[in-house]
């Protein structure tokens, strides 16, 4: 079984975009695969609203568990960003996101030069 956070794809900024775990591996591999997540980061901070993406012969079990330990959704909140996002407006907000961080981004590269002991990782700037 693996689970990976699908934010590190969200907000890529050199190079092809990562492909989805799943995609990688055979169909039974897709099987063991579980994606977990939240909109705060790409959202909100504030908006405590997360998701995962399970097979579906383990997706029971997890609904199960988060109802003994949740037990307070947000479900005005859950309702709005379902709209939000059934209307098509996250790819834009994501897309705008994106051009506004590697913005951000360039600018402090642009002047992290005569830092001593500055270092980065090409692949991940």
């Amino acid at each position: 079984m693996r689970c990976a956070e699908p934010e590190a794809a969200d907000y890529r900024y050199a190079g092809r975009p990562l492909r989805p775990l799943r995609a990688l591996g055979r169909q039974s591999a897709a099987n063991r695969v579980i994606y977990a997540g939240t909109f705060a980061k790409v959202l909100a901070p504030g908006l405590r609203i997360g998701f995962l993406i399970a097979p579906p012969g383990l997706a029971g079990a997890f609904a199960h568990a988060r109802a003994l330990v949740d037990r307070q959704s947000p479900t005005p909140l859950q309702v709005t960003l379902a709209e939000f996002i059934g209307e098509g407006h996250f790819a834009p907000h994501l897309r705008r996101m994106r051009v506004l961080y590697a913005e951000r981004r360039d600018a402090l590269l642009a002047n992290e030069h005569g830092h001593d002991g500055a270092q980065r990782d090409e692949e991940q700037a």
